[in-house]
């Protein structure tokens, strides 16, 4: 099921479609037959395109924007999840730890369930370390919310603490305070710096849809909906910008989901349905420099295993398509 017809857009996703042709002619000549390798370069391909691909972009905009003037929140988190989701199937090497995801799967919770959280950071990864300082910040902030007692709150605590008082950018200190002030139940500090958030997210290397609505709000607010009592979640000030509706977290926090896609991929393309549906993969970290003759710190050093994930995702749409697909 989906709520846009490909078959209906194909006149305005004419260039997108032109691109999907590319990177199949170019995935099968790689491939030479082979069914894993020719999902592993078409998935690459296409899953970088969504991000940058005009056409795609524009359509969502439209969509998110006619979604909101109706209060159509079913249609507005399918539209936010089709981008968010495509942002986090696929996993390039990008020299960081599980830190990595927090600012990814914070996004995805304003369109998707709770539980996500928990794949995003499994139980048994150590503490980050390796990565964006907002985002070590963070992900040592949720595994403390999800895992209390296998890690050293106080200390993670007392650097986030630190943290949100130097002199580090405006909304990056905002974001870590707002999970800071959910772990620590502040609804003070998370009500005044989800408004942070809202406030300066245009000032903050984002793209134009995502600069519509604050998709990080509505997931700051999930993570803390899931772990504060009902009486103390009543009581965080919800943000007042343009690009909150508070309609729409009302709506999400019910958990009412849609099931289906954004947009439905005819053929040769439908395997793309299967890609979007797929779970998220689960977050794999590996030391690679751990018997290298490297310095000691090297050596410690953790980094997402993408292959791995990756691989995660291409079994499972191998498994779900049986060999299917189209394309080969």
């Amino acid at each position: 099921m989906s709520v846009l017809q490909a078959s209906d857009l194909k006149q305005r996703l004419s260039k997108y479609y032109k691109r999907l042709d590319k990177f199949n002619e170019t995935a099968k000549s790689k491939s030479e037959g082979d069914e894993y390798k020719y999902l592993k370069y078409f998935i690459n391909f296409w899953s970088y395109s969504c991000a940058s691909d005009e056409e795609i972009e524009a359509l969502c905009i439209d969509t998110l924007k006619s979604s909101l003037k109706e209060k159509n929140y079913s249609l507005m988190q399918a539209t936010m999840h089709f981008l968010n989701k495509t942002d986090l199937l696929w996993h390039s090497n990008n020299g960081c730890d599980h830190s990595y995801m927090a600012y990814h799967i914070v996004k995805y919770l304003s369109s998707a369930e709770y539980n996500n959280l928990y794949r995003a950071f499994p139980k048994g990864l150590s503490l980050a370390a390796n990565g964006h300082t907002m985002n070590v910040h963070a992900a040592n902030l949720i595994l403390c919310l999800l895992y209390n007692d296998d890690y050293e709150r106080d200390k993670v605590v007392e650097k986030a603490r630190k943290y949100i008082i130097s002199k580090q950018p405006r909304w990056d200190r905002a974001f870590v305070a707002c999970i800071l002030g959910t772990l620590e139940h502040d609804t003070e500090l998370l009500s005044e710096n989800l408004q942070v958030v809202c406030e300066t997210l245009s000032k903050t290397d984002v793209t134009a849809f995502e600069k519509l609505q604050c998709q990080f709000a509505y997931g700051l607010l999930a993570i803390a909906y899931n772990n504060m009592p009902p009486e103390e979640f009543a009581s965080i000030r919800l943000p007042e910008y343009k690009n909150f509706d508070p309609e729409y977290l009302k709506w999400l926090i019910k958990g009412e989901f849609t099931e289906e896609n954004l947009i439905e991929f005819g053929k040769p393309y439908e395997i793309l349905n299967t890609v979007i549906s797929a779970p998220v993969s689960h977050t794999l970290v590996f030391q690679p420099y751990l018997n290298e003759d490297v310095p000691a710190r090297q050596k410690k050093q953790f980094f997402m295993d993408c292959d791995k994930m990756n691989d995660e995702l291409i079994q499972y749409v191998m498994k779900a398509s049986q060999g299917n697909s189209s394309l080969i």
